[in-house]
């Protein structure tokens, strides 16, 4: 989109500093958004069958605390979508527009293309 728009920037935008920037960006969302498993997931030991050895499953956290509930059943599910699906798809139609928009009005070039 950058080089779309505005050519002669692309030397000042597309530098190593804002690079590292945008991966920090990103690894810090990406932490933000799967902290919750550190709480709302444990390691619990199962015996299929009476005599059976016990077997370790990972599985939601069985505590009495409906907060824990409410995120796993109502909040983990909405923010997942979110961030998997509708954050990407609405980040893409975002920039096709704006390149579809800058290519109509000839900012590649400088000059109108249609007059």
């Amino acid at each position: 989109m950058t080089v779309c728009c505005r050519l002669y920037s692309v030397p000042r935008r597309c530098t190593l500093t804002n690079a590292k920037a945008v991966i920090m960006l990103l690894t810090s969302i990406l932490i933000f958004v799967n902290v919750h498993y550190f709480w709302s997931f444990d390691r619990v030991s199962v015996a299929l069958a009476e005599g059976m050895p016990e077997t370790m499953a990972c599985t939601f956290t069985q505590n009495e605390q409906r907060q824990s509930v409410f995120f796993q059943m109502k909040v983990w599910p909405a923010l997942d979508k979110a961030v998997s699906e509708l954050l990407p798809i609405s980040s893409i139609v975002t920039c096709i527009v704006v390149m579809v928009v800058c290519l109509a009005r000839g900012r590649h070039r400088g000059t109108a293309v249609y007059s």
